[in-house]
């Protein structure tokens, strides 16, 4: 697996995990996760599939905010504008879920990174 990562951060501070270690990727994404021939994302919801941002998860943004559906309009979901980036399971010692908008892929995401 190929894997990038930005760095290790230690946090002896953050509740209920002292000396915390996280892994995120910069440059690029977890494994599998490739821009179509347009540049792209493919990123599926609902059965649909959506173009989203080539750097998409990259880093911590609010990378959903703005995006269909789910985050477009007044029907915005509260999460749309939180904060949050791609993190590698492996190196990963705080709470993250795998994301359902790339199926068959264990990407996996967290918020805890982007609190810092």
């Amino acid at each position: 697996m190929i894997r990038r990562l930005v760095a290790c951060l230690e946090r002896p501070d953050w509740r209920h995990r002292p000396h915390a270690l996280v892994g995120f990727y910069l440059g690029s994404h977890p494994q599998g996760i490739t821009p179509n021939s347009n540049g792209f994302l493919d990123v599926t919801i609902g059965g649909t599939i959506y173009p989203y941002s080539a750097d998409y998860g990259i880093g911590c943004r609010a990378h959903d905010n703005n995006y269909p559906p789910l985050c477009q309009g007044t029907n915005r979901q509260s999460w749309c504008t939180q904060q949050w980036c791609y993190v590698d399971p492996q190196d990963c010692n705080v709470a993250k879920t795998v994301s359902s908008y790339f199926p068959g892929i264990d990407a996996y995401y967290s918020y805890v990174p982007c609190l810092v």
